[in-house]
């Protein structure tokens, strides 16, 4: 198998870190044009969490950091942008702290298992944090009224 099939799955987590800081630059910006870019690439970066899988199972690129990093690189992508909305409004800071909370619980489960040499990957009844993202695209989209 070619290197850049080995790679690909984890570049792909990492992008989503790697673009935080990028769209909280375009939603720092206060203006309708610079809002609708960093919301388009807040979905881009959501879409990477699909594909990475994918392409892991897809080359047999499945490996314990990519394992690790998945859920690292969703948790810094939605949690930057849902404490970035919190001052607009937009989102309830309850809200925020009850899921911050539960990510930080999930990821204290991860790391006691990691302890005992067992790693726990994403399971697909987990991944109802999608629809956490599509609600966190739709709240991008309302502070895009904010900024018009």
């Amino acid at each position: 198998m070619s290197q850049w099939k080995k790679q690909l799955p984890l570049q792909l987590t990492l992008s989503r870190i790697y673009l935080v800081p990028v769209i909280i630059f375009c939603l720092w910006q206060k203006e309708f044009g610079w809002s609708v870019a960093g919301s388009a690439i807040f979905i881009l970066a959501s879409i990477t969490d699909y594909y990475d899988g994918f392409f892991a199972r897809k080359f047999n690129a499945v490996t314990n950091m990519g394992k690790f990093m998945d859920p690292m690189a969703d948790k810094i992508l939605v949690t930057s942008l849902l404490t970035y909305l919190i001052p607009a409004g937009v989102i309830d800071p309850y809200m925020v702290i009850i899921l911050m909370a539960r990510d930080t619980y999930i990821g204290g489960i991860r790391a006691v298992a990691a302890a005992d040499n067992v790693i726990i990957d994403a399971k697909s009844g987990g991944k109802w944090k999608t629809a956490q993202i599509v609600g966190l695209a739709r709240d991008l989209a309302r502070s895009l009224s904010l900024v018009s």
